[in-house]
């Protein structure tokens, strides 16, 4: 026997266990860290799995345990599976109240890379033995390779997997070499004859040795060492005798085999315990009170009915509350389910699903949110959905429930249920119009425009979910509109009201400054979520942390460095929840991290924090500046060229991923102008309008009108807008004072560049000395000695030595007219003229053709402007 205070939530099984030294034997041989047990169903992989654990717990029980780890769908992927490690080793209560896994329990978890994992397994001082039962529902790629990664951090800890698939990641060369690993599949784990000898003796032990002889002969025929098969034939020949044993032929198939076997165990049952097993198999897991509830019987006989129940059919775990929840197999719960249907009227049977809904609307939300489907409780699903909120709108997986299935003339009807369900099919859509078709369905829904405007906390979660949608289809007018909505209505909501919708609401004001960050107003992002950094009746480690990035990318990005210092420290030191610095909820503190350490020219701790984000990569919307940044690092390592084909890729790449707000777009194409200015590349022609953007200025220094590009540069920097923007400030002034130099302004020049290094130096600035190039900003160093000339960069600036009226004219005119000849003719000049000026329009292009001329002034925009205007300009 193993101590059972060293196992925990092993599944108690009613009936004689084979007892499989030999299999246990081979799975332990060699000491190895993962242990994988694959096989279909009913191949015995979870009563393989316990004895193994029982056997290495026997070996040290005094300092090892054991932990049985069943997951659930919403488990799905890496962070998901570690959150449900860590959940039920807390249950457990196997670590102390300040070791780093009860901050990953109590505080939340947001990302667990495998290290941090490994480390606060390790904590205890014990080994450790877990158990991922059935990890293929939820278990993906990376997730694989975690666990690898987080059992090569640590011998002190080993897993076993019972999977149905083939993990490549588990098993593979890299894997083996890294860890030892063992693995068993259905081949190994079927039954020889000599074992269904034995497990026909356990359950038949009156018998003479003569007559199990025969019976476990039938037996294995018909099962062929299917352990399911096996043990339900012995199960079924104690109740009925050896005529039950089955043909000698066996079954056709496992699913003839599991129809006939519920048939019969099902007709030598009574009515009412047919009931409760076929009901208890419409869910995943159920108690007897939930269940008692459901059926509205007595709880002891439902209670009696579970333990006593099908030998072959169910299992147990009790939670930390001491309440059984019993699982059937899977393969004979899907049939079982089945039976539910045939049992039960319709009406029966939607009633059930109505007293479910509210039996697990606090113990298991998401059986009860199927339930309300399925019983048309259409007031509940909205509430439920409502309280199930605790991340970003958009679904990552598949749901089990499509809540578009539901009538449109309900969904017309509920607003939030009609947003849920658009929001389902926006993140897994048939194509990408079909993106686009959902994303507009949610904004042109006429029944949340309605909910979304009015109060109370269905109003919040509408406007919200308007806001969240309008920003990821670019409709940037509705998205702030909706942040002013979710505004008005937090001020109407009671105490109650908050604490009861606690986490909707905190992702109503976390979405509210992301959508202000994207539209470039960051001093209102910061307010939005302060509340949440003051609010003692918040609670939600995430949201805080959460709230502390974006404020902290604000001030970064900004460019208040010392308030952005302060932050990151802050960042820093926050805890919990465990990994949110590395996951979406702390982007921002990664991009204020990177842009922190960009301002000392530290282009590698910079990429660090930038690969920390790798795995949102392909997903966050926030990758414009996720871009700006990585091409900042190229910038800083390899130069302006290397930057601006980095740039270009990476926009490229991702141009589809969502449609951007104005501000979010300018700040790409600002950077691209800069790169595309200081490396030689051309410029797309602009209008030269004054405040037309940064993009103007680059455009008209690299057509050589230093004049008209320090003019636009002055009306940037008296924007309202960028008062609070040292960052921008610093480079429309750099600007300033660099065309003003051109002009041989000196006074100007100087007195632009001081207003720079002030406010450079006020702010711990460096990065705005790249918008002009290294000559420039040493040649400003001489006005201004304070200028940290050594933060800007070489570049290679080609620029156009402005044309005079008659040069541009005869320039239009030869490339409109095809020859030197029929140019003079048009512009009434001799054609030794017309020659003249075309060499000093060569000279000026650096052109050394016709062709060549031709192009350099296209990519200065000189084909497009007409010179009499060109002229008036000058």
């Amino acid at each position: 026997m193993v101590d059972t205070r060293s196992t925990h939530f092993f599944p108690v099984h009613r009936y004689a266990v084979l007892a499989r030294p030999d299999l246990v034997n081979r799975a332990l041989h060699g000491d190895p860290a993962l242990i994988v047990l694959r096989g279909g169903g009913g191949s015995g992989k979870s009563v393989i799995a316990a004895q193994i654990a029982a056997a290495f717990v026997a070996r040290d029980p005094h300092h090892t345990d054991a932990v049985w780890v069943p997951f659930e769908e919403n488990d799905a992927g890496s962070d998901g599976v570690w959150q449900r490690i860590f959940d039920t080793i807390h249950e457990a209560r196997l670590f102390t109240p300040d070791s780093l896994a009860e901050r990953i329990v109590t505080g939340g978890v947001s990302h667990v890379d495998p290290h941090t994992a490994a480390r606060a397994l390790t904590e205890h001082a014990r080994k450790l033995f877990l158990v991922l039962d059935d990890i293929h529902t939820v278990l993906d790629g990376p997730g694989a390779l975690d666990i690898i990664r987080a059992l090569e951090s640590t011998s002190a800890l080993t897993i076993l997997v019972t999977t149905r698939q083939t993990h490549p990641e588990l098993l593979s060369p890299a894997a083996r070499l890294s860890i030892p690993i063992a693995e068993l599949t259905g081949v190994d784990l079927a039954l020889t004859r000599p074992e269904v000898d034995e497990l026909v003796r356990l359950r038949a032990p009156q018998l003479p040795a003569s007559e199990r002889a025969g019976i476990a002969e039938q037996v294995y025929r018909s099962s062929k060492g299917w352990p399911l098969a096996a043990q339900a034939l012995i199960v079924e020949r104690n109740d009925q005798g050896q005529a039950g044993v089955g043909s000698p032929q066996g079954p056709s198939r496992p699913s003839a085999f599991i129809r006939n076997l519920v048939t019969r165990l099902l007709d030598s049952s009574a009515p009412e315990v047919q009931q409760v097993v076929c009901v208890s198999a419409l869910f995943d897991e159920v108690s007897a009170p939930a269940l008692a509830a459901i059926l509205q019987m007595p709880p002891e006989f439902v209670a009696d009915t579970l333990e006593a129940g099908l030998e072959a059919s169910f299992a147990h775990w009790v939670d930390d509350h001491g309440t059984r929840w019993y699982r059937h197999h899977d393969l004979l719960r899907v049939e079982l389910a089945a039976r539910a249907a045939a049992l039960l009227t319709p009406q029966q049977l939607q009633a059930v699903h109505a007293r479910a809904a509210h039996a697990f609307r606090d113990v298991r939300v998401q059986f009860a949110v199927v339930s309300a489907v399925k019983s048309e409780q259409w007031d509940l699903v909205s509430e439920l959905l409502v309280r199930r909120v605790t991340s970003a709108a958009i679904v990552r997986r598949r749901p089990q429930l499509w809540l578009s299935d539901i009538p449109a003339s309900v969904r017309e009807r509920y607003p939030v249920i009609e947003t849920f369900a658009l929001l389902e099919e926006y993140a897994y859509p048939s194509n990408r119009a079909g993106r686009a078709i959902n994303g507009l369905k949610i904004l042109a829904g006429r029944p949340l425009a309605v909910e979304s405007e009015s109060v109370g906390i269905t109003g919040a979660v509408a406007a919200g979910l308007r806001m969240v949608a309008g920003r990821l289809v670019g409709n940037e007018s509705l998205a702030l509109r909706m942040v002013e909505r979710v505004r008005i209505t937090l001020g109407t909501l009671t105490d109650d009201d908050i604490k009861t919708y606690g986490g909707p609401l905190q992702l109503a004001l976390t979405h509210s400054a992301i959508t202000l960050l994207h539209a470039g107003q960051f001093a209102e992002a910061e307010r939005m979520v302060q509340p949440l950094r003051t609010d003692s009746t918040l609670m939600l480690h995430a949201a805080r942390a959460h709230a502390l990035a974006l404020i902290t990318w604000s001030a970064a990005w900004r460019g208040d460095m010392p308030a952005a210092h302060t932050l990151i420290s802050e960042a820093q030191d926050t805890q919990v929840p465990v990994g949110w610095d590395s996951a979406y909820i702390g982007t921002g503190y990664r991009i204020a991290a990177a842009l922190s350490a960009l301002e000392t020219g530290d282009a590698d701790t910079a990429a660090q924090h930038l690969e920390a984000l790798a795995p949102h990569f392909e997903t966050i919307e926030h990758w414009p500046y996720l871009v700006v940044l990585d091409a900042l690092i190229t910038e800083t390592r390899l130069g302006p060229n290397e930057a601006l084909h980095r740039l270009t890729t990476n926009i490229t790449r991702r141009r589809n991923a969502t449609t951007l707000f104005g501000a979010t777009h300018q700040v790409l194409q600002e950077l691209k102008a800069r790169l595309q200015w200081q490396s030689g590349q051309p410029l797309s022609p602009r209008k030269r309008l004054l405040g037309d953007g940064i993009e103007s200025v680059f455009t008209e220094l690299r057509r050589g009108e230093p004049l008209i590009a320090g003019a636009i540069a002055a009306g940037l920097e008296r924007q309202e807008i960028v008062a609070n923007q040292p960052r921008r400030r610093a480079e429309y002034l750099l600007l300033q004072a660099e065309c003003a130099r051109r002009v041989d302004d000196l006074d100007g020049a100087r007195t632009a560049a001081q207003r720079a290094a002030n406010l450079m130096q006020e702010y711990a600035l460096t990065l705005p000395m790249r918008v002009i190039p290294r000559d420039a900003a040493e040649a400003l160093a001489r006005l201004v000695p304070e200028l940290p000339a050594e933060f800007s960069l070489q570049s290679s600036v080609r620029e156009i030595v402005p044309l005079t009226p008659a040069e541009h004219r005869t320039f239009i005119a030869v490339v409109e007219h095809g020859s030197t000849a029929a140019a003079a003719a048009a512009l009434f000049v001799s054609p030794a003229t017309t020659k003249s000026q075309l060499k000093q329009v060569y000279r000026k292009l650096g052109a050394r053709s016709r062709a060549e001329a031709i192009r350099n002034a296209g990519e200065a925009g000189l084909l497009n402007v007409d010179p009499e205007s060109d002229a008036s300009a000058q």
